[in-house]
């Protein structure tokens, strides 16, 4: 089982959950029950890196703009 590492050094066991991707279903339906069970957690991941990425000038917005457009 994985380890967390927390803030304060110590270690805490954490359990990996198991997700089935159908290879039968046509490409862009096989990871939408993934999707829909991590929502927020992608959604948390992409606001951050948007946050990382204004940094980088004119091509940020451009970034930023693509990540919002796809939904």
């Amino acid at each position: 089982m994985p380890f967390r590492s927390h803030r304060n050094g110590e270690k805490k066991r954490t359990k990996v959950g198991t997700y089935t991707i159908n290879l039968d279903l046509p490409p862009e339906q096989r990871w939408t029950e993934l999707a829909k069970a991590k929502a927020s957690q992608i959604k948390t991941l992409l606001d951050g890196f948007k946050d990382f990425v204004k940094d980088f000038g004119a091509a940020a917005q451009y970034l930023i703009d693509f990540i919002d457009s796809q939904g």
